[in-house]
């Protein structure tokens, strides 16, 4: 991968993941927001190396500037296992980049997923950790006997970037934004 993580400020990036971390942020009403302004943290804190497309494109979140490659985003609540026999193996995780052959979800084959990523960034909210993986991993990884297209992770298959970052203090939380756009409604 050609992002210079040593050039993210994670601790500034997790700050964000931390004050959006409430029940509202978290509700499914909230949740693609919270996803979109999760990004664009990463985006702002990756020292300008990536563009933030996640809000128009498909299947893809930012594009690297220096070379043209996209990149996926997924975060969770404990992405990374913790359990004896799991340990570091992610939960798994829908693909949405696919177009099914049937009419259900239910009909959908591995080879109808389209390639939208060449890498994947995989957040984990809990422990304050980030990793990464290939398309061609989360594709060999694909359990076609799932409802849907979902790929499972072994602690094998990505690369750890950071872990349990201590996020930096926001002067502001999610909560309280709210409660501003409140007042003013």
């Amino acid at each position: 991968m050609s992002i210079d993580f040593s050039r993210v400020n994670f601790e500034q990036f997790f700050g964000w993941v931390n004050a959006s971390n409430t029940t509202q942020m978290k509700s499914s009403s909230f949740r693609g927001l919270r996803a979109h302004y999760t990004e664009k943290s990463f985006c702002k804190w990756s020292d300008d190396q990536l563009i933030h497309v996640g809000l128009f494109e498909r299947g893809r979140d930012f594009i690297i500037k220096e070379t043209g490659e996209s990149v996926e985003m997924k975060s969770q609540l404990g992405m990374f296992k913790t359990g004896k026999n799991c340990y570091g193996d992610c939960k798994s995780f829908v693909l949405k980049n696919y177009h099914p052959s049937g009419n259900g979800k239910k009909d959908w084959k591995k080879e109808d997923l389209i390639k939208t990523f060449d890498y994947m960034l995989l957040v984990d909210t809990k422990s304050m950790s980030v990793g990464y993986t290939t398309w061609d991993k989360v594709y060999e990884c694909v359990d076609d006997t799932a409802n849907e297209p979902k790929s499972i992770l072994k602690k094998t298959d990505y690369t750890m970037i950071a872990h349990e970052v201590i996020p930096s203090v926001k002067d502001c939380d999610v909560d309280r934004m709210f409660s501003f756009i409140e007042e003013h409604i």
